[in-house]
């Protein structure tokens, strides 16, 4: 197996929590989207990730789950 690098997703801002912005679960979505998942494997991952999570921790969330998988 190769070396794990980890993503950094910060801006540089403020990083809300799931529960103050609407479309977290979206952007996450969307991020896995665009790392190559299927809409079916996104959907798998996100459904036991903590809603209360940054957009960050819930896209870290979901590929431990997909991973475990």
């Amino acid at each position: 197996m190769g070396a794990v690098h980890e993503i950094d997703f910060s801006s540089g801002g403020e990083v809300l929590p799931a529960a103050m912005t609407e479309d977290a679960g979206v952007q996450a979505a969307q991020a896995l989207s665009a790392l190559g998942y299927s809409q079916s494997e996104i959907g798998e991952a996100l459904k036991g990730v903590d809603k209360t999570l940054s957009v960050e921790d819930m896209i870290r969330q979901a590929l431990r789950q997909m991973v475990r998988g």
